[in-house]
């Protein structure tokens, strides 16, 4: 009811007045606490920031394999948080991953997971597997190069 008895001016003024009210303290929260708003996927300032929170594949190659004889290599990855897990596709025919055990790494402030790939593969050829990583609601992804030979005559 008082809002129809304002003049025109009046309530332009109103409105100035509240929409300052409620921008001040929002506009003194962003100055002195901008993190308090970020995620903590966006509050990276560095390099070392970036590698903190990213999960990265620190496994380059896959050593070179035989058909019909016993595999075996590691991946190992590290996270933010010890929630993460690492998945890997498109292993030639004969091998498995698995064995992973995950642990934290004080040298490098981050968790990590290490998973085992074993078995006898039964063709030969050139691979390429994609090694997946997750942790702290981020992913990563590489693909490495397996080469399979054939069995020795």
């Amino acid at each position: 009811m008082i809002w129809k008895k304002l003049s025109f001016e009046n309530k332009i003024s109103l409105f100035f007045i509240i929409f300052i009210l409620f921008s001040i303290p929002m506009t003194l929260a962003l100055l002195l606490q901008t993190t308090f708003f970020l995620s903590r996927a966006q509050i990276v300032k560095t390099n070392e920031d970036l590698f903190k929170l990213f999960p990265i594949i620190v496994t380059d190659k896959f050593p070179e394999g035989k058909v019909g004889e016993n595999y075996s290599a590691s991946v190992k990855g590290y996270m933010s948080d010890a929630s993460g897990n690492l998945k890997i596709i498109g292993l030639p025919s004969g091998l498995v991953y698995g064995n992973c055990y995950k642990g934290f790494d004080p040298q490098v402030v981050k968790y990590f997971v290490n998973c085992e790939i074993f078995g006898t593969p039964v063709i030969e050829g050139n691979y390429w597997v994609t090694v997946y990583i997750g942790g702290g609601g981020l992913t990563n992804s590489k693909e490495l190069r397996m080469i399979i030979a054939s069995e020795n005559i």
